[in-house]
């Protein structure tokens, strides 16, 4: 029979299922949470970045850029899809990165199991 042919559910394994639902939608109260305290402070407030304010508040105080841009998008929107376009690439080689890591050490337990299991059969504790 086969190392997975079958499962057992461990009471462990169902209280990290409920932690991680209970974390999960923590952080979605947590978001709503403050985007409904930010609409009610200032409801025509369109969303700035930092870095704006802070352009906006060095060339008031008449500092120069030491760099220009490469590229600037045309519009708001494309420069939006772009963001996003680099934060999908990002997502996908995080993700890429965490999937080998786990199969490395998935990969790693079993060998060290099948080698465990060898050494049974070999001081003839297997049958």
């Amino acid at each position: 029979m086969s190392e997975f042919s079958h499962t057992v559910k461990s009471p462990q394994s169902s209280q990290h299922s409920w932690v991680t639902w209970a974390l999960a939608a923590l952080v979605i109260v947590l978001l709503a949470v403050t985007f409904a305290i930010a609409r009610t402070h200032s409801p025509d407030a369109e969303f700035g970045g930092a870095d704006s304010n802070a352009v906006t508040a060095l060339e008031e105080q008449g500092v120069k850029p030491w760099f220009q841009p490469i590229f600037e998008p045309g519009s708001a929107e494309l420069e939006s899809g772009l963001f996003a376009a680099q934060a999908a690439f990002g997502g996908a080689v995080l993700g890429w990165a965490v999937g080998r890591l786990q199969s490395r050490t998935a990969i790693r337990r079993l060998q060290e199991n099948k080698h465990s299991a060898l050494e049974d059969v070999a001081a003839g504790d297997g049958d």
